[in-house]
């Protein structure tokens, strides 16, 4: 039970940490920062599970960071942070964040900027960690998947209530949540999924196409699925693979939404660079794959089957006295002679 615990520890622990650097950095340069974690898992992997890389799984990792700058090339170029600009444009400034009123806003000072995109990187960390301790788990013992994805999202629960005061801490720009106000905003949220309107500005609540639980539910499922096949993967494959797939993954998110019937009316067709960077993560995830991880059990295999073909070599190899446990053969030698 203790290490299906800590199977959700650390995922938990980077939502909390990024909960709240999200607020003040842009979706695009969250996809740029998440994709860090690979970096991360590559340390940990060859240091804490042994694994041994080739080149072309440090390309394939490179690759797949371009790939998301490919992406949101076309943003970084454009980025119009002028007053005018966030006016017309909001979102197309980069250091530009929302705060409680709807408005957009640049940041204040470097030290503001340094301090939520280091929080934000630094939380990556964590991800890479569970990720990590997961395929140790999962390839040291016969672990059923379904199983761990049972228990861990049970333990999330607990992490989750447990790590609930990072909702309570002051941010620059947006509403203050009290401890004494816990409840309340529990209530609010169930309120709000049931589709009423707890107080006034929350009438997204009920918007139109049923209440938020039916969503809500829909998106549980899709998320399941996806921890399921993310722990068969890394399971069978490694963590690294798995998270290099999940990048592939978010390119394909670039394709489903240019579709009105999935995404309403936030479809927009994908432009070039984002075209690019989708090719460039596929061809990413097959340049890994050109050659296999060598992982710890194939090391100690490796080794214990030299030592064998090593021993094999020398018995075969020795001198008679040794292989047969026979004195070698002298011809002075007579009957009744005492033998040295």
């Amino acid at each position: 039970m203790s290490q299906l615990a800590l199977f959700s520890l650390g995922d938990q622990i980077n939502a909390a940490m990024g909960a709240a650097p999200s607020n003040f950095i842009s979706v695009p340069i969250q996809s740029v920062m998440t994709n860090f974690v690979i970096v991360w898992m590559l340390i940990l992997a060859g240091c804490w599970l042994k694994t041994k890389y080739e080149q072309v799984h440090y390309i394939g990792c490179v690759v797949i960071v371009l790939a998301v700058l490919v992406s949101i090339a076309d943003k970084l170029e454009s980025n119009d942070c002028s007053a005018a600009g966030l006016i017309q444009n909001p979102r197309g400034c980069l250091t530009a964040y929302r705060t409680a009123s709807g408005s957009y806003k640049k940041f204040d000072d470097i030290s503001s900027a340094v301090l939520w995109y280091g929080l934000f990187l630094l939380s990556t960390v964590p991800m890479a960690v569970s990720s990590c301790y997961k395929q140790k788990v999962l390839k040291g013992v016969n672990l059923d998947v379904m199983y761990a994805v049972w228990w861990s999202g049970n333990f999330q629960v607990v992490w989750g209530i447990l790590l609930f005061w990072v909702n309570w801490i002051p941010l620059p720009e947006q509403k203050v949540q009290l401890p004494s106000e816990t409840f309340q905003l529990i209530a609010d949220t169930w309120s709000c999924l049931q589709g009423n309107v707890p107080h006034p500005g929350d009438e997204a609540c009920a918007a139109d196409g049923a209440p938020g639980i039916k969503w809500f539910i829909i998106y549980l499922f899709f998320n399941l699925s996806f921890n399921i096949c993310y722990l068969w993967l890394t399971k069978r494959m490694s963590a690294v693979w798995a998270q290099i797939a999940t990048a592939l993954c978010l390119c394909l998110t670039n394709i489903f939404s240019q579709f009105p019937f999935l995404v309403g009316d936030a479809a927009q067709l994908m432009t070039l660079s984002q075209w690019l960077g989708t090719i460039m993560a596929a061809v990413a995830l097959w340049i890994y794959n050109l050659q296999p991880e060598i992982q710890a059990e194939e090391n100690s295999k490796d080794k214990s089957s030299v030592m064998a073909n090593d021993l094999e070599t020398s018995v075969c190899q020795a001198e008679p006295f040794v292989a047969t446990g026979m004195p070698p053969f002298d011809p002075n030698y007579a009957p009744g002679d005492t033998l040295a």
